[in-house]
């Protein structure tokens, strides 16, 4: 297991929230997290039963994310994407996840 994930089993889910809001996650990614997203809302009081809620509602209470977090991290990847386009550098959806999580999500223990 990656050191980075030791101790945070939630940080890695945080990073797949982001790549999905971005519009990049993989359908491997996807079915997993759906396979996972049942017991992810039965864990943070999110009523499965909701068509309309999934994984990524728990990770926002779990998170506590305020409404509007997808949308701000969309508009977020839209500029540094055309930075890096002007600065002639590569930035991948895996990149950002990561610099995003680790500027905004504190890395607790759990």
């Amino acid at each position: 297991m990656d050191p980075r994930y030791e101790g945070k089993p939630l940080l890695r889910i945080a990073e797949l929230y982001v790549i999905a809001a971005i519009g990049e996650l993989t359908p491997e990614h996807e079915g997993l997290l759906t396979t996972m997203s049942p017991k992810l809302c039965e864990v943070y009081g999110v009523d499965k039963e909701d068509p309309n809620k999934d994984w990524r509602d728990a990770l926002e209470v779990a998170l506590t994310f305020p409404e509007g977090t997808r949308e701000v991290i969309a508009d977020t990847w839209a500029k540094a994407q055309k930075i890096s386009e002007e600065e002639k550098m590569a930035l991948t959806p895996e990149q950002f996840a990561l610099v995003f999580i680790d500027a905004n999500v504190p890395h607790q223990e759990e």
